[in-house]
Formats: structure tokens, sequence, C-alpha cells
């Protein structure tokens, strides 16, 4: 394997192990343990948690998806639209790019949810903290169906 592949593929799965753990972490670990906590401690808390996660987890998600690309065009079999259509790598890959973006998109979501929570009125705080459970949760079920993609295409599916 060439250098150059080596190190994107390196970065690739580093990105998204950040990104994936980090969601993970926030869902299992961070949600419950805020939910816990008195409503004003949970969003003294949670606000400090959710500034410093985006700083993290955004750049990550992104670098994630642009090594993947470059992987998979680069450095790997892409080289037109017609890939995608012409054999189950190719839609297999394009699966995975859709959820990656999807995922994308929910993190963004709960980043704004995350940061509306301390102009909320207290009563409508713990609402907040359970959607941004729920959109966890669904970007890690989004992760799990990515990373059985990132399976499958390693076996030429």
């Amino acid at each position: 394997m060439p250098w150059g592949q080596l190190t994107v593929m390196w970065l690739h799965v580093f990105f998204a192990i950040t990104w994936f753990g980090g969601t993970l972490f926030l869902l299992v670990v961070v949600s419950p343990a805020l939910q816990s906590c008195d409503p004003s401690v949970a969003v003294q808390v949670g606000e400090q948690i959710g500034k410093r996660t985006q700083r993290v987890l955004a750049p990550a998600g992104v670098l994630t998806i642009i090594f993947g690309l470059l992987n998979a065009t680069v450095f790997g079999p892409v080289r037109s639209w017609t890939f995608f259509g012409g054999s189950a790598y190719g839609a297999t890959l394009l699966i995975a790019i859709v959820l990656a973006v999807i995922i994308a998109v929910l993190g963004a979501v709960t980043g704004r949810v995350g940061t509306s929570i301390a102009r909320a009125p207290l009563e409508d705080r713990i609402k907040l903290l359970r959607r941004i459970t729920l959109l966890s949760g669904l970007s890690v079920v989004g992760f799990i169906f990515a990373l059985t993609c990132m399976v499958l295409m390693r076996y030429g599916l």
C-alpha cells in the first residue's frame, strides 16, 4: 500500500473513530448524567460540554467524509458516477456516503438544539436534553449502518 493511501486511510479511520466515539459517549454517558442532574446544573455543564463537543465532532465528521471520499476516488476504484450503479461495492459506497451526510446533518441539528438549551425556559430544558438524546441515538444507528457498509466494502460488497 503506498504511503499516501495508507495516510488517507489512517486519517479516515482516526476521524471516524473520534466522530463515532464522541457521539456514542454523549449518548450513553453524558446525556444520562445530565438528565439526572438538577436542570440548572445540567444546563451549565451541558453548555460547556456542547461548546467543546461541536469544536471536536464537527471537524471530525467533515474530515471523515473528506478522507473517505479521497480514499474512494484518488486511491480507490471510483473514476466516474457510473461506478455507483455498476457494482455492489459502488452501491454500498453510495449508501455509506449518504449515511455520512445524514449523520453530519443530525450532528448539526443536535448542536443547534444543544445551544438553544441555555436560552430555553427551565421547564423546556429537560425536553431539549431528551431531544439531544434522541438525535444522538439516531446518529449512533446511522454510524452502525455506515460501519457495516465499510466492512461490506472491505470484502468487495
